[in-house]
């Protein structure tokens, strides 16, 4: 079973389904990525082994997310207006 929860992680298909939903999903959206896993094969893997790669694809998500979201940004006019000063 091990080797089938990484081979799911590494499928992407929890990437790209917290990825599609923004982080945000609910237990419809479940069903139908549950039964998109079970189609791929995955016949194994007891739900909450499923449940739990989404999980921690989903933190992942939200924490990429957060960090992009403090990056500070500079403003472009008042960058160009600090080199044209010097």
């Amino acid at each position: 079973m091990d080797s089938e929860i990484t081979k799911l992680r590494d499928s992407r298909m929890p990437a790209d389904f917290v990825r599609q939903k923004n982080g945000i999903w609910n237990h419809r959206d479940w069903l139908e990525f549950l039964a998109r896993v079970r189609k791929a094969g995955y016949t194994t893997l007891p739900d909450h082994e499923v449940g739990r790669a989404l999980e921690d694809e989903k933190m992942r998500f939200l924490a990429a997310r957060s960090a992009t979201a403090r990056r500070p940004r500079t403003n472009p006019s008042t960058a160009s207006e600090r080199r044209a000063s010097r």
